[in-house]
């Protein structure tokens, strides 16, 4: 059988609401051998039937995090935040830790994992970061617009087999504080965390930039979403 990756669907609430999900998130789960799961909005307890029925889960990008979550005022410059989002998503986060769950989180995922679990946030890295490099291009999306640093004895060096990449951009929130049992294991330039991974427990996996919108052009990105799958059959192989 093939792993099955439960991805949360991204919400709008304007209007009549609507749940939505980017395609290539889905392409790159079903390129690496695993079966999206894609759901919207549940109950607590519809969400662990969700999560003892699969072997892993992807978090994906979307909007600001509010920053009542890390126990801080909204900064100026925050952008639109979704309290039933992120609700989702914290427990989402912390039922998964708790099940066993491998997770790989994009971009806001990351954010979220890191709040979720006890962690903190820059809320605007141009007005928060000295000597701030541009984290939001004007690029196409699958151009890698400036550089990551890998911790060479972290997860992520070993999965990517390189020190050093090249990565696209679109934020201006960043991990601030690390969640307990967390490390940082990427930085750009100007300090700004890029990829945090789990220390122990269950495999975790966080980056700031967006590997689905990169493969065509870079295939090493890949690799985050087939160490995904390959965690989920670990998972699927021990129930």
């Amino acid at each position: 059988m093939q792993p099955t990756i439960a991805i949360p669907l991204c919400h709008e609430w304007q209007g009549a609401g609507k749940f939505y999900m980017h395609q290539p998130y889905v392409d790159r789960i079903l390129e690496a051998g695993g079966l999206p799961i894609l759901f919207p909005f549940l109950a607590e307890q519809q969400l662990q039937s969700v999560l003892a029925s699969v072997h892993g889960v992807l978090l994906p990008g979307g909007i600001d995090v509010d920053a009542a979550l890390f126990g801080e005022e909204p900064h100026p410059k925050c952008g639109e935040i979704n309290p039933l989002w992120d609700a989702m998503d914290v427990s989402l986060v912390r039922m998964a830790r708790g099940m066993g769950l491998p997770l790989l989180a994009i971009c806001r995922g990351i954010q979220i994992l890191n709040v979720a679990l006890g962690g903190g946030l820059v809320q605007d890295i141009p007005s928060q970061v000295p000597r701030a490099i541009q984290h939001a291009q004007d690029a196409p999306r699958w151009h890698g617009s400036h550089a990551v640093h890998i911790r060479r004895d972290s997860k992520l060096a070993s999965l990517m087999e390189t020190s050093s990449i090249m990565v696209n951009s679109f934020h201006h929130q960043a991990v601030g504080r690390l969640a307990p049992g967390f490390n940082a294991s990427a930085h750009a330039a100007d300090g700004v965390v890029e990829a945090i991974e789990s220390s122990a427990g269950p495999f975790a996996l966080g980056v700031q930039w967006h590997p689905e919108l990169m493969t065509a052009r870079q295939p090493l990105m890949q690799r985050l979403f087939g160490a995904l799958v390959e965690q989920a059959k670990l998972t699927e192989e021990r129930r």
